[in-house]
């Protein structure tokens, strides 16, 4: 019986309603209606922030960032294949994928599709395009990420005595950077039109 401390991560994918518990030095991936093993990977994590398509997820640790990405029709048929069994072995190797790694230290974060806003222990504000970090501002103190308003491309923080702030991010120019970046250059000539250079 694993001993550990319990932090639940419920999310919802198109059928499946699935948890990680937190241990000291790793988490566990359950699917939660059948109790189904899915996988173990072994990071300490202080809290686990997904896409809004539950497709993504970033773990934060105590030194690192890990994104990672779930591969839900695999997670599926492992279900469908495994339900009841008492799993002893690695689980769904291919239901989870390991993006990258960032060497950097985030409080807090949210993403926009498979972009990943966060702000870090020298009150940076950051995004990463997998790997790559791009610095948007730095804090004059300790704020908390409100999220994104897309009308007006904007970021919002807040802080401790409720002040709120935004910064412009304008998603089109960030969605043809990433095209860029991944070497996607038809891609990115299709985003290039929705946006003009000054």
């Amino acid at each position: 019986e694993l001993i550990c401390k319990k932090k639940f991560y419920k999310k919802f994918f198109t059928k499946i309603k699935f948890h990680a518990i937190k241990s000291s030095d790793s988490i566990y991936f359950y699917d939660f209606e059948t109790q189904t093993f899915l996988r173990n990977i072994d990071v300490s994590a202080n809290n686990i922030i997904w896409n809004e398509n539950k497709t993504t997820f970033a773990i934060l640790s105590d030194d690192q960032i890990y994104i990672l990405k779930c591969n839900n029709e695999s997670i599926e048929k492992y279900i469908e294949e495994n339900e009841g069994k008492l799993q002893i072995d690695e689980g769904c190797e291919e239901g989870f994928e390991a993006v990258c790694e960032i060497n950097d230290i985030a409080t807090g974060g949210f993403f926009i599709d498979d972009i990943f806003i966060y702000v870090n222990n020298k009150n940076k504000l950051n995004y990463a395009i997998e790997d790559k970090i791009f610095s948007i501002t730095t804090l004059n103190s300790n704020y908390l990420l409100l999220g994104y308003l897309s009308s007006l491309n904007r970021i919002y923080l807040m802080d401790k005595s409720h002040n709120v702030i935004s910064y412009s991010f304008p998603i089109s120019f960030i969605n043809y950077q990433m095209k860029i970046l991944k070497g996607d250059l038809n891609g990115a000539k299709k985003v290039r039109r929705f946006f003009s250079f000054s």
